[in-house]
């Protein structure tokens, strides 16, 4: 091959590929304009439309948990606003027992997520 058609081949190659690039980035753009306008059609509620009643949220109460030796009040409030926070629910949540994990081995609680989550299967 002589350096005029190598050269050649080069220069085709890279207005192939930059071509392809801009033809993505066009694309890409009139999907995001497209959606942008249909997103714009959903989200306006019709003015027909009558408005679902609202029901005002009762807040129950929860029986007092269960706590072993050793865990402060301060926890089961920790505890307790983290798994209301968790579930995102509108129902009233109860906790029943809160008791420290068991402590068999002598690895830590981070150690074993680490090992469960890098042993797990595909």
């Amino acid at each position: 091959m002589d350096w005029g058609t190598i050269i050649a081949i080069t220069v085709t190659g890279l207005v192939v590929v930059f071509l392809g690039l801009i033809l993505l980035i066009i694309a890409i753009s009139i999907m995001g304009a497209i959606m942008k306008a249909t997103n714009k059609k959903i989200d306006k509620p019709s003015q027909t439309a009558p408005k679902p009643p609202v029901k005002p949220i009762v807040p129950a109460k929860p029986a007092a948990p269960v706590v072993q030796a050793g865990i402060s009040g301060e926890t089961v409030a920790a505890i307790s606003a983290a798994v209301a926070c968790a579930m995102d629910t509108d129902q009233p949540v109860a906790i029943k027992s809160i008791r420290k994990a068991d402590t068999v081995t002598n690895r830590s609680v981070w150690r074993l997520a680490g090992i469960t989550e890098n042993t797990r299967p595909f």
